[in-house]
Order: C-alpha cells, then structure tokens, then sequence
C-alpha cells in the first residue's frame, strides 16, 4: 500500500528466486509491480499496462542480480525505474533486454531514489515511446518551447541520477530508439540528500551508444554533475538525434543567465535547469571526463543557440561531432564554454 492509500498490483519485499514470466498485469491505483529488497529476480515476456490513474509506474526495481527481458510496457509514469531506497544495499547487477516502453514520464530511470546507489546496469535491445493514452498528464509547455503546446509524449528517454547520497558507476545503455520525447537523456549528480557522512553522491563510468531520438523540444540532452562532486567518466557514441522545433535569436533575451541550479529540489529535466538553457543539443555542467563521439543532431528550423554548452567541466572531447550535417570545430560558434579547461574538437 502507498501512503496514499492506493495498492500497488505486484509488491515483493525481501524475496529470493523471484520469477515473473508470461503474464499480464493491468490497470494498478499505483506502481505496478514493485520489487524491493530482493534478490535473483527474472522478468521475462511479461505485458503491463497502467493507465487508469496517475502517477502508474510500470516496473519498480530495487533488487540485486536482475534479468528483465522481452516485456511490453504501457505506463502512465516511469515505464522500468530504478530505485536504491535502503541503505547499504545496492540496487545492481541488473540487465535489460528486448523490451518496449510506454511512458508519460520518463522511459528507462535510474532513480530518484540514490540513497546507497546503482552499480553494474546494462540496457540493451530497447524501444522508448509515448504512452497509448494520456488520461492525466499534460505538460504545460508554451509552443515556444514544445512543437504543439498539447503534446503528448515522454519526458525524458535516459535518466540517470544520483541525488540521495549513493554511488552511481558502471552503467551501460545500448542500442536504444526512442521517439516524443521533451530530451533524450539527462545525466544528474543533485543535493537532494546527503549521506551518513554528509557526502553528496558520486557518479561515474556512464557509457550510452547507438541511440536514435526524435525530440519534441527545446530541452537539450542534460549532463550535470556537482561542483564539489562532479560527473566523471561519460561516454556517449553513435548518437543521432533529430529535433523540431528551435529558439530564434529574439528569444533569447527571455532566457536566464546565469542558468539557476536546483540543487535540492527533485531532479528532473524541466524542473532543475528549467526549459530554456543555453544549447540546443547538449548542456554540460560539472563534469570531469566527457567524451562525446559519432555525434549528429538535425534540427528543422536555425536555433540561435550553440549545439554545445560547456560549464565548470574538464577533460572533454568532441569527436566526428555534425550538427545540421556540418562538423564542429575548435572555437566554432556552435560549442560555448565558461570555466572550463581542455576541450578537444577532433573530427
């Protein structure tokens, strides 16, 4: 039972051998299947859909030593989310294969809940969609910001957080086709709590590769890590995004500079950074090692922005990076930095 007071359909709770496997689950008051504090679960050809009310996780996992495989997902929220909810116990060890997800929300997260972190994920073989029905979520978006101020889509494909204090490292996204999405991926280190030894989280050793987007608008793909714990080690390869909509030079006066940072408020795309930043394609913020290669992002209209924007962040490379079919370069007018140190462009 949620607090609430809305059950949940499925809720294992400190189980070993845990299989699910050919069944349908339909139409929870709340999170769907939840499995927490468990071990050795297999998810395999299951079907779930939830949209009969809001806030409908589809799959919630804190659990060790995981498969979830060729399952079809159609959720009001989060379609699979991570979760790392008790302390000294990992959520790791975790594959996913072969699935479709639906969501309203966010596609594929790890988190919000970080308390003691994510270790050792891989999500292979994936297909990230809007959900089937919009019965309750309506994001409130002027059409300078989304391509139709009624859009229905997902929030965010990607994300991955480390808010609570845990440690976040040895992630692998592979292979992954999502289509309405407001960005394509957003990497946070937040404030939102601390650990035992009043430490923020630490992320690091992120690897995401062949990825097709189509975005609906103009919330760039977020890497942000902390000044005192930055992101480290971020690797994206072979990623090709496409995006409809863009800010016209007039409008940039609306934006805020410096961009606010939402330290401790819950760490989601719109809500930390706000909708208008400063790049059109990738914002980065706090990050020690970034290596962004085989990088292509189409737009539909000439954003006035740079495709890249660079803050606070150390050690990047830019390698066969096209914006709109032409290469970046050095000191091109589409990368802007502040504060930051040993940007290599390579192409």
């Amino acid at each position: 039972m949620n607090t609430d007071g809305r059950p949940k359909n499925l809720f294992f709770i400190g189980c070993t051998h845990v299989l699910l496997r050919d069944i349908s689950v339909l139409n929870s008051a709340q999170v769907t299947i939840s499995v927490s504090g468990c071990k050795q679960v297999n998810i395999d050809g299951i079907y779930l859909r939830s949209l009969v009310n809001w806030n409908c996780d589809g799959l919630d996992i804190d659990a060790q030593d995981v498969t979830i495989a060729n399952c079809v997902i159609d959720a009001e929220d989060d379609a699979i989310c991570f979760k790392s909810e008790y302390l000294n116990k990992f959520c790791e060890n975790i594959t996913v294969t072969n699935c479709v997800v639906s969501s309203l929300c966010n596609g594929i997260k790890l988190g919000t809940g970080s308390r003691t972190g994510f270790r050792n994920i891989t999500v292979n073989n994936c297909v990230i969609k809007k959900a089937s029905v919009n019965g309750y979520r309506h994001w409130k978006m002027t059409p300078d910001v989304v391509d139709s101020p009624d859009i229905q889509s997902v929030n965010t494909g990607i994300v991955i957080l480390g808010v609570d204090g845990g440690l976040v490292e040895n992630i692998n996204f592979s292979n992954i086709v999502m289509t309405d999405v407001l960005s394509p991926i957003f990497i946070r280190v937040g404030r939102r709590f601390l650990n035992p030894d009043q430490k923020p989280s630490v992320m690091r050793h992120i690897t995401i590769q062949n990825v097709r987007a189509e975005s609906r608008s103009i919330i760039p793909t977020i890497i942000a890590g902390l000044a005192d714990s930055p992101a480290e080690d971020i690797r994206l390869a072979n990623i090709r995004i496409t995006v409809p909509i863009a800010v016209h030079a007039d409008s940039l006066r609306n934006f805020p500079n410096p961009v606010p940072e939402n330290l401790k408020g819950y760490p989601e795309n719109r809500l930390t950074f706000g909708t208008r930043l400063p790049a059109s394609a990738f914002y980065v913020r706090h990050v020690r090692g970034l290596n962004l290669s085989d990088i292509s992002v189409t737009f539909r209209e000439n954003d006035a922005r740079p495709a890249f924007y660079i803050d606070d962040s150390k050690g990047i490379m830019l390698k066969s990076v096209w914006i709109d079919g032409k290469p970046l370069a050095n000191k091109d007018a589409m990368l802007s930095q502040t504060n930051s140190e040993r940007i290599e462009v390579v192409n």
